[in-house]
Parts: C-alpha cells; structure tokens; sequence
C-alpha cells in the first residue's frame, strides 16, 4: 500500500458523517511529515450537498486534526461574506414563493458581493476567525512513518 504525501479537503467536511474518522484516517495513511490542507465552513447557512451535519471553529479543527501539528491555521472565507450570506437567506425568508425567493437571493446576492470585497482587509484582523465564513488548516503530520512513501494525491474532492 502506498502512503500519501498530502491530503486536501476544500469546504467538505460538514457534509460528512464523520469528519473525524476521516481525519484519523489521514494520520493513518498519510507519511511521516506528510501535509494535510483542509477548507471549513464556520458561519455559512445550511448547504446540504447531499447533507450538512456540523461547523467547527479554530479550536475545534485543531483538535479535529490531532495527528497533525499546525502549519498555519486562518480565514479562508471572510466576516463579510458570512454577513451576505445570512443577508441573502433572511431577506429570502421574508417572501412567500419559491420564485419570489429566487429573485430577492438574485437582488441582494448583488449588493452582497459589493460587501464581500471588504473581506481583503476583514480577513486579516487577528479576531476574524470569530465571524468568518470559512476556516482553514495546514498542517505537518506528527511523529510516525505512516504506511509509507508515495506519488499519491489523497483527496476527497478528487473525481
């Protein structure tokens, strides 16, 4: 069996069952000083996609990726952006139809992304974890050999 150098997860987590297993999957599979790069949701509305069971914060992914010492950790999705989205859900939830919906998610996912630009400086402010849309973790798997070398890519986005 060949063990994986890297392992990326982008915004896919909260659609799994158990992120866990699958993170102490990766410290099994995954080389020794192999990276893990992962993309999470924080404060983002229900996507379902086919399903949607749970958020985490800073400390939470952290904890999460246990086998693995953090790299760098931050915002990848900003405060703003999660503003817009609870903007476009709740001016959605003030209409009756599912059409009527669509139209006002269309009109102020506009004004919305005018407001996401502010995320280039939001970001980067050292509380902004606390609010933001999407976390993000990199990190060096700790100690052992896992299973072994290898070329392989372990994604659970990949086709």
């Amino acid at each position: 069996m060949i063990g994986c150098p890297t392992s990326w997860r982008s915004l896919t987590m909260p659609t799994l069952l158990s992120a866990a297993a699958i993170c102490l999957s990766d410290g099994r599979v995954l080389s020794g000083g192999a990276r893990v790069y992962a993309e999470i949701p924080f404060l983002q509305g229900y996507h379902a996609d086919p399903h949607d069971y749970q958020r985490y914060t800073q400390a939470g992914i952290e904890a999460l990726f246990g086998d693995f010492a953090a790299i760098e950790t931050g915002v990848c999705v900003g405060p703003a952006s999660a503003l817009g989205w609870v903007l476009i859900e709740l001016a959605a939830l003030l209409v009756p139809t599912q059409l009527a919906k669509k139209g006002v998610r269309f009109t102020v996912g506009w004004l919305a992304a005018a407001m996401k630009q502010c995320d280039r400086v939001l970001a980067r402010r050292p509380d902004a974890h606390r609010i933001a849309a999407g976390l993000f973790f990199l990190g060096r798997k700790k100690g052992g050999p896992g299973i072994g070398p290898g070329p392989a890519v372990c994604s659970d986005t990949a086709p």
